[in-house]
């Protein structure tokens, strides 16, 4: 009976030692680094990829332009003067391309569910999908990896315009889920199948960094394993330019003008950032690439300060503190600060006074570098932290440091002569501090939440995908999928640049990671090459190439049922396998341990007799054995490579080979047995199968004499007896082949004369016998086209094994190519009251009447004009907002270009009040070929409705008179 230590047991003394070492190793944990893996990023100044963005921060562009119409009409909203209610004094922002774009059919959704959701949720997906291609992490990994989402979103933009431009008649059941930020991260676990946490958090602008720093903390804690982790904000609607404006938050000259004199607010950006982070350890073992180091991060709040939004300097000097103290970094130890740096009078100040207290004094020659992306491309808000820490990273990959933006005048509110920081006007060159480069990156919410993170580099590591073979071969494999034809075609034409414009990427490099860093598809296409050049020809010229033996493609669902079949040794040659024996270690591995276990039986060694230069391979007893072995040694390697066989056929020795590859019996017991059969040692044979175990087989075999399924019979040593000799085939009436619906026969072994039944069965027409080796043909080339077939069949190759014995390094290649269609909302033609160049509002039928009635609501909102027309102090309808109304309905109800309206007269005013609104009907009543028309409306506040006209006249539609309008 085993005693159980209680902590009751423990004297004082221990139980201290104890609880110390229990947070020695807690503190451990929590201070590894988290790697930086995989990046992806839509940022403005079309910086759709890290080395666009990147691209852009070493050219020190300005991304910010003029609020694009495609968002929202400027003029409607623009006013110089901020004070001007519903108008905003901001021109410009920094936007992405194409927001309305996605692929909706690569991630299953819907059209209708698509056009619902919030184009914030889209984005971010498509670049998760980019980080993860850019961390080389397919699909089926992933699910291995208990991964988390961590996604900082606030604005909801197109929550907003929804409202404005639709009527409740619209929502339907993706309402909801496309609009509430909690399903941003929800949706993108939900789409790539991930179990860990998964959280959108919105602490106003701080809210991607606050994620990173979840992100972290969750690694640490063992909650998951790898996680996403960024941000993405959207600008789609005016709502937030106004209430910016209104607090003088925004600057009106379009410039982020952090630090200097001129600061006078910040300038509004969009974009999404998302980085794939792992355990230090976990991305060493794994052999992933890192881009950067995060030591260590840190949260908190402002508390009381002089306002809600107001910054708080000693929380700001807190943060940045906890965050260095968490993973034991110095001051002195950092280079360069990436702001917050709004570009506001009152926050810039407050900030650099942060940074300095922090910081402390330091040489000259050794300032501090302070700078903010702010001034490239705007405040992204809720991506604002994922851009800045982006830019770090990128920054540490690249050792520069590049300029600041907009700084000309440094600001008279920052004492810089006492403190010992300088802003990059310029790029400068990042050298190490103590063999070191370190930065720290800056996000504060205007509802206080603050948030900083310390980056370093990365250390020269080793690196764990290094095969320590050296073997190499004279073929590889490019594979290329995508989920749609014009998707392969685009994935072809990429990879194809990619080579042309990267001369000194390694072939086997290229090929390795877009094998195994890339999700398999439907769409597939394989090339075999045996060099780079090789390759890139195939590639640029793959349909109209002569060379398409080489070329495979294929549009498979489902996978095909794949059969082994081993031949007798009649086909066996000397030097077969000889190729694969020289270039594949694991072919190598499995000849030379038949090799060991034949020399008790035989003078000769295997391999002599196989490669010798002497060419002594005749028909003899030899041969058996050697055919064994190398049947046996081809399909372990093809099975090591995925490729699985349904069901096993041999005849001769190839019955040997399929029974010790179904282990019914072992290895080293086939070859003992067939060294006595083909010695004719019968009695040491029947000696022999006496003493062994035989099983049942783990695989289908089929009976070559019958075609069926192998039954008790084949566990007797009996039956194995005459097995050599046995000739007689019958596939013809196999139930078992004749269910299989896509079989594809590969023959494991020297090419053979190929039953007729088999080859039937296996449609010849459709290439779906894939034949052994052969004196004239190299192994490689037959191995791989076979591998390419299969490929292209819908095999799930295990292309990590195929990959696994030879020297190659993970590279970055293109990303997906989305195919892109457009979703965004439109007005409702029918229902919306909102729709602003509507005047006529719906058309109401009108039983038993030969009335044309239009109805309408109109308030303080709508018409979008309405508010700019007052008379001393009140809302008018102008006369020719009646005469617009006029206007469309002929080009509405009657199909004209043109109209002739007579005898107007506006009987009275029409107020709108500032609160509510008013039913306005247009009212058309027929008078021979033309009709009357009357302007009515109702106060919409009034239980008793009663209708007032105030303007009526006459709509002419006679032809003659409309041609002679279009005369004029």
């Amino acid at each position: 009976m085993t005693n159980k230590l209680k902590l009751s047991d423990l004297s004082t003394l221990k139980l201290s030692f104890a609880a110390k070492q229990a947070r020695q190793t807690v503190q451990i944990a929590n201070a590894e680094p988290i790697a930086i893996i995989g990046i992806g990023c839509r940022f403005p100044g079309q910086s759709d990829t890290p080395e666009l963005y990147w691209d852009l921060l070493k050219q020190g562009r300005d991304a910010v332009t003029e609020i694009p119409g495609s968002r929202f009409n400027l003029s409607d909203y623009y006013d110089p003067d901020p004070d001007v209610k519903g108008k905003m004094n901001a021109r410009h922002g920094a936007f992405i391309s194409s927001v309305e774009d996605f692929d909706a059919t690569f991630f299953e959704i819907t059209p209708r569910e698509a056009i619902n959701m919030d184009p914030q949720q889209r984005i971010l997906m498509e670049v998760a999908w980019e980080a993860l291609e850019s961390a080389n992490i397919s699909q089926n990994k992933l699910k291995e990896i208990l991964t988390g989402v961590f996604v900082g979103i606030s604005t909801f933009d197109y929550a907003l315009l929804r409202s404005r431009i639709q009527s409740r008649n619209e929502i339907d059941a993706y309402f909801t889920s496309g609009a509430v930020l909690s399903v941003a991260a929800g949706r993108l676990s939900y789409a790539l199948g991930l179990k860990g946490p998964a959280m959108s958090v919105d602490t106003a602008c701080s809210s991607s960094l606050v994620s990173i720093h979840l992100a972290c903390q969750s690694l640490r804690k063992l909650e998951c394993n790898m996680a996403l982790a960024g941000g993405v904000s959207l600008i789609a609607s005016p709502d937030f330019y106004i209430n910016f404006s209104k607090a003088r938050m925004l600057a009106p000259d379009g410039k982020c003008k952090t630090f200097d004199d001129r600061a006078n607010g910040y300038v509004r950006g969009e974009g999404c950032g998302v980085v794939i982070l792992k355990r230090l350890s976990d991305a060493i073992s794994n052999g992933d690439n890192i881009i950067a180091l995060i030591r260590g991060s840190a949260v908190n709040q402002d508390g009381a300060s002089g306002g809600l939004t107001v910054p708080n300097g000693p929380s700001q000097e807190k943060v940045i503190k906890n965050a260095m103290n968490s993973c034991g970094v110095l001051s002195d130890q950092v280079s360069y600060i990436e702001a917050h740096g709004t570009g506001t009078s009152l926050g810039d100040p407050i900030e650099i006074g942060a940074i300095a207290n922090t910081f402390g004094k330091r040489n000259r020659d050794a300032s501090l570098l302070v700078g903010s992306v702010k001034t490239n491309i705007g405040h992204l808000e809720a991506a604002a932290g994922i851009a800045g820490l982006i830019k770090v990273a990128l920054s540490i990959q690249n050792k520069i440091i590049p300029s600041h933006l907009n700084f000309i005048t440094p600001s008279t509110h920052i004492p810089w002569d006492n403190i010992s920081i300088k802003v990059p006007t310029k790029n400068y060159e990042w050298k190490p501090i103590n063999g070191k480069r370190i930065a720290g990156v800056s996000s504060f919410g205007f509802s206080g939440t603050n948030a900083h993170v310390i980056l370093e580099e990365v250390p020269h590591l080793p690196v764990s995908n290094k095969s320590k073979n050296n073997f190499k071969r004279p073929l590889n494999i490019l594979n290329i999928s995508a989920k749609s034809k014009s998707a392969l075609n685009d994935q072809i034409k990429q990879y194809s640049n990619y080579l042309d414009n990267n001369s000194k990427v390694k072939f086997n490099d290229f090929c390795a990671t877009a094998n195994t860093g890339r999700t398999h598809f439907s769409h597939r296409m394989s090339f075999v090459a045996q060099s780079k050049e090789d390759l890139s020809h195939k590639l640029s010229s793959f349909n109209n190439t002569d060379d398409q033996q080489f070329i495979f493609s294929g549009i498979q669902a489902n996978a095909p049922e794949i059969i082994f079949y081993f031949s007798n040794e009649y086909n066996a040659f000397h030097g077969m396998g000889r190729q694969l024996y020289e270039t594949n270690p694991t072919f190598a591995s499995t000849i030379d341990k038949c090799n060991t276990i034949l020399k008790d039986y035989w003078k000769q060694s295997l391999i002599e007799i196989l490669y010798s230069e002497q060419n002594t391979f005749v028909k003899n007893d030899f041969l058996i054995p050697a055919t064994f072995s190398i049947e046996y040694a081809l399909s372990s390697l093809y099975i090591k490579w995925g490729i699985f066989p349904e069901a096993l056929i041999g005849y001769g020795v190839g019955e040997f080979t399929s029974a010790c590859l179904s282990e019914v019996f072992t290895l080293d017991n086939a070859l003992k047995l067939l060294s006595f059969l083909s010695k004719q040692y019968v009695d040491e044979y029947l000696s022999l199968a006496n003493e062994i175990s035989f099983s049942s087989p783990k695989m289908l075999m089929i009976c070559p004499d019958s075609g069926e399924i192998a039954s008790k019979e084949i566990v007797n040593p009996q039956y194995w007896i005459n097995r050599l000799n046995h000739t007689d085939l019958d596939f013809q009436h196999s139930t078992v082949l004749k269910s299989m619906k896509r079989p594809v026969i590969i023959e494991v072994c020297p090419k053979s004369s190929i039953p007729n039944q088999l080859y039937t069965l296996s449609d010849q027409n459709n290439k779906n016998w894939l034949s052994g080796i052969t004196p004239d043909i190299p192994d490689w080339q037959l191995v791989t086209k076979n591998i390419a077939k299969l490929y292209t069949k819908g095999v799930n190759v295990n292309w990590h094994e195929f990959e696994k014995d030879y020297q190659y390094s993970l590279i970055k290649l293109p990303s997906y190519p989305f195919q892109h269609k457009k979703y965004w909302i439109v007005p409702d033609k029918e229902e919306n009251i909102h729709q602003s160049n509507n005047l006529l509002g719906n058309c109401l039928p009108l039983p038993l009447s030969n009335e044309i009635r239009y109805s309408l609501q109109m308030s303080k909102h709508y018409p979008v004009y309405i508010p700019d027309h007052r008379i001393f102090g009140s809302i008018i309808v102008p006369c020719a907002s009646h005469i617009s109304m006029i206007i469309q309905s002929a080009k509405d109800y009657f199909d004209n270009d043109t109209c002739i309206i007579q005898d107007i007269l506006v009987h009275k005013a029409l107020v709108i009040p500032d609160h509510g609104r008013r039913d306005v009907q247009l009212l058309f009543s027929p008078k021979q070929n033309n009709y009357d028309f009357k302007i009515l409306s109702s106060d919409n506040n009034q239980k008793q409705k009663s209708w007032d006209i105030f303007a009526s006249g006459k709509y002419i539609t006679d032809n003659k008179q409309s041609k002679k309008i279009n005369q004029l």
